[in-house]
């Protein structure tokens, strides 16, 4: 979550660069490509010496184009980006008021795209070490309104100083060397997770690396595997070097034509080299990796594997109740950053009551809905209304 530090201006820093001007031709290499373990770790102690994340926040984006970690990661965020935002005022304030003003402005960017893929954007802090996005108020009525919150791509963020900087950027957009620390009053920082880990070593993120890498490799050696020894093979018997040379030729001839024709004398059968059993502890392997991605990024497994719990055991409402709790502490540290960040710097700038109305988010799931309406017939039925 974000600290408080705003001024009261809504105007840029001189020197202070919008990330627009950063062009996606200069988005880093596919550092996936022929990916090894001495690889890896050139980009991870990269990363952890120097603050150098170039190559390793290219990496975790070729890591989101795999499926199951893309689907998983979107599970984590589309409940949170999908919520209903809102804003509450008091009807004590006229409608003429600032403070009306400026909340109604508000509640209607929340209803935008834009605002919908920024806290998308700040969601990847679930598993990047930080999400930053620039700020972009634009002159209205009472003063100033929010215009944009761009999502600063994570080629411009760098950690090469020791803080959070961002890179600047030439006149085509490709990222330079040189580097600026990033206000509050221009940028909305969030980091979502508690743990005590340095942003430099890569946040959540690291975790989900080491079971993708372990899992591609295993998909690789069950090829590699699949190829050698569960294919059909050929077999022949021959009694003089002439039937050797006419077996060589037909089982060259097999393989294009599926048919050969060859002396009485000379025997070629077909082995069948096909096992279920050789491919087995591959697919164990496999689904171990993408168990614990899940265990990662979702906190359970049973909403991406179909798992037998027995009957009446409570497995799949542990797991739900898991998901909905990641949910609420996602969505609670959205709310409190869009509040000391977005909210209370508004209302500063537009010389307005501090705190004169509140941010609010939240459906109730379907889950939630069901015990709602079981209470509310408990009460009526009890006579209590």
């Amino acid at each position: 979550m974000a600290t408080r530090k705003r001024k009261k201006t809504a105007e840029r820093d001189e020197g202070i660069q919008s990330v627009l001007m950063y062009s996606e031709r200069h988005e880093p290499v596919n550092e996936a490509r022929n990916l090894d373990a001495g690889k890896i770790s050139a980009i991870v102690t990269a990363a952890e010496s120097s603050g150098d994340m170039t190559r390793l926040f290219a990496l975790y984006r070729d890591m989101l184009i795999d499926g199951h970690v893309f689907s998983e990661f979107s599970k984590r965020k589309a409940p949170v980006a999908g919520d209903e935002w809102t804003v509450s005022i008091s009807d004590e304030w006229l409608d003429e008021s600032n403070e009306k003003l400026i909340a109604g402005d508000l509640e209607r960017y929340f209803k935008t795209k834009d605002f919908y893929d920024a806290v998308a954007h700040l969601l990847n802090a679930t598993l990047y070490p930080v999400a930053v996005l620039e700020k972009v108020f634009e002159p209205a009525s009472y003063g100033f309104r929010v215009q944009r919150l761009i999502p600063v791509p994570y080629a411009l963020v760098d950690f090469r100083k020791g803080n959070l900087q961002i890179r600047t950027v030439d006149g085509e957009g490709k990222p330079t060397d040189e580097t600026y620390e990033p206000d509050e009053t221009n940028y909305m920082i969030f980091r979502a997770h508690n743990m005590p880990i340095p942003d430099r070593w890569g946040g959540p993120m690291r975790g989900v690396l080491a079971w993708w890498w372990f899992r591609v490799w295993s998909r690789q050696w069950w090829h590699e595997n699949s190829e050698r020894w569960n294919s059909n093979f050929f077999k022949g018997k021959y009694s003089d070097p002439a039937g050797k040379q006419e077996l060589i030729e037909s089982m060259s001839f097999m393989k294009r034509l599926g048919g050969v024709v060859i002396h009485k004398n000379t025997e070629l059968e077909i082995i069948n080299g096909l096992s279920s059993g050789s491919v087995e502890g591959f697919k164990m392997a496999i689904n171990v990796c993408n168990d614990e991605i899940s265990r990662l990024i979702i906190g359970q497994t049973l909403s991406s594997t179909a798992s037998p719990t027995g009957i009446g055991s409570g497995a799949s409402d542990l797991q739900g109740d898991i998901k909905n709790e990641i949910h609420c502490s996602d969505e609670a540290m959205i709310l409190m950053t869009l509040t000391e960040c977005l909210r209370d710097q508004l209302l500063e700038i537009n010389t307005a009551e501090a705190e004169a109305f509140e941010i609010k988010a939240g459906l109730l799931t379907e889950r939630e809905t069901r015990r709602l309406i079981a209470h509310t017939a408990a009460i009526k039925s009890a006579g209590l209304f």
